[in-house]
């Protein structure tokens, strides 16, 4: 089995976490639930914790300053 590098790993992450509060936010529309609203904010939140991970991720792999 092939190594799979950590950016893609967390790209991966990324877009799943963005495609679950896109539908969740449709079908939290769609039938007026409040708990699959509340199931897109959650859904956000880890959205919000990936991008940060995301961020730190490629901050870490710049060059040290001298």
């Amino acid at each position: 089995m092939k190594p799979v590098s950590a950016h893609k790993v967390i790209a991966n992450s990324f877009l799943v976490d963005v495609s679950d509060v896109v539908l969740s936010f449709l079908v939290a529309l769609a039938s007026g639930s409040v708990v699959m609203t509340s199931q897109a904010l959650e859904g956000a939140a880890d959205l919000v914790s990936s991008g940060l991970l995301f961020y730190g991720f490629r901050k870490a792999n710049r060059p040290a300053d001298r």
